[in-house]
Order: C-alpha cells, then sequence, then structure tokens
C-alpha cells in the first residue's frame, strides 16, 4: 500500500479510526458538561498533541503518539459538615448535611 502525508484529514484512516474515535469520546464529555452545566462560565477544550520522538534505530523511522485529551472545569460540590469517626473514619449525618450531630427525634442514632 503507498504511504500517506499525515493530515488531519486523513488520521480518521489510521488505526482503523482509533484516533477519531477517542477525539468524539473526549468532544462529547466536553459537551455533556457545557449542557449539565451551562451556568459555569469557564472555558471547555479539547486537544490533540502529537509527540514525536527518534526511532532508536539507525534508520529514518520516527515514533508518533498522538494524545487526545479533553478540559472541563472542576466541579466542586457545596461544602458538609462531618467529622472523625472510630478507627480513622469520616461520618456524616444523612438527615442533616450542615450539622453532623443533630440527632433524630426519635432516638435513632446508629
Amino acid at each position: 500500500m503507498k504511504l500517506k502525508e499525515v493530515t488531519l484529514r486523513n488520521l480518521h484512516e489510521l488505526d482503523a479510526g482509533a484516533l477519531e474515535a477517542r477525539f468524539k469520546l473526549e468532544l462529547q464529555k466536553v459537551m455533556y458538561d457545557l449542557d449539565f452545566r451551562p451556568a459555569v462560565g469557564a472555558a471547555r477544550s479539547v486537544s490533540i498533541k502529537v509527540v514525536l520522538k527518534p526511532a532508536t534505530e539507525a534508520d529514518e523511522g520516527v515514533q508518533v503518539k498522538f494524545e487526545i485529551t479533553s478540559k472541563v472545569p472542576t466541579m466542586v460540590s457545596r461544602s458538609y459538615a462531618m467529622k472523625a469517626g472510630k478507627g480513622n473514619t469520616l461520618v456524616f449525618n444523612p438527615g442533616d448535611c450542615e450539622d453532623v450531630d443533630q440527632m433524630t427525634f426519635d432516638g435513632d442514632e446508629d
């Protein structure tokens, strides 16, 4: 088979479309985040990084890797009141996220 020049237009032909599939997956992650958190105004991104390394042999070969990544803003939850429990554990009150020591009126204190 004839060798081809690497271009953005023909990357889908490399490795049976694995790079294209990975790019689509990363793009879907970003689009999901935009849909799920539209109020978060920070930018999202999808990147393709091409890493080239000389081959170890004396020929003119080059080892090439493609790093396809996405970046979305960090998701930060609200603050929850918790405390140290027995045996170096972290405990919370499922009935009151703001007061870990608030007990129920029915005396159920597991």
